[in-house]
């Protein structure tokens, strides 16, 4: 019989989870598994590693359970825990992928957070593509600091690089996605929409 999780807190969870109940790993990645995939998609962009990360996060939880320590909300560890595995992937493994491995696009059915505000289907997929077009680095620190929301300095941090290396980046890709999505003549663009656009784009 499924158990009911739902009126127990993070802290009692992870109590249980230390103590090898299986059930509640099942019920963060039942949860959270497919969100989760998503997530990884934005910056790996292949289904099938974007799937084998977040699988590999769970095996993990479920290994360092007896020492696992999360501070804050359970989902905020998991999201953060597969950014972690997403930038070490692209700094380590993607150089040995590229070679044999084919890109799945599958951007556009990712669910992308600052989207969402966005109020036309054109503007979301031609935002995906710009983004998507994006050169590695550029691609990986514009997704850090608007979906993410992390600061330069943090984003330095975790990339190991430095801060300055992250304002360039950062203003190459502004100026890159303001070109590609600047209206084109004779294209009738709803004022909102565009304003929504341009307010994502500018620091």
């Amino acid at each position: 019989m499924t158990q009911d999780f739902s009126k127990l807190s993070d802290q009692q969870l992870l109590k249980r989870l230390a103590n090898s109940d299986a059930d509640v790993l099942k019920h963060y990645f039942d949860l959270h598994y497919g969100e989760l995939c998503n997530y990884a998609l934005k910056y790996v962009r292949l289904l099938e590693v974007s799937e084998e990360i977040v699988q590999e996060l769970f095996i993990n939880i479920w290994e360092r359970r007896a020492e696992l320590s999360v501070k804050g909300s359970m989902v905020g560890y998991l999201y953060g825990a597969a950014r972690y595995r997403c930038i070490n992937y692209l700094r380590i493994q993607l150089p040995k992928d590229q070679a044999t491995t084919e890109s799945v696009d599958l951007a556009e059915e990712s669910t992308v957070g600052f989207e969402d505000e966005l109020i036309d289907q054109d503007i979301k997929r031609r935002l995906r593509a710009s983004i998507d077009s994006l050169p590695e680095k550029c691609r990986i620190i514009f997704l850090l600091a608007k979906e993410d929301g992390l600061t330069y300095q943090e984003i330095a941090d975790e990339l190991g690089v430095s801060v300055k290396t992250v304002e360039n980046q950062m203003g190459i890709a502004l100026k890159k996605l303001r070109t590609a999505l600047k209206p084109k003549r004779g294209e009738g663009f709803h004022l909102k929409m565009l304003l929504s656009v341009y307010k994502f784009l500018w620091i």
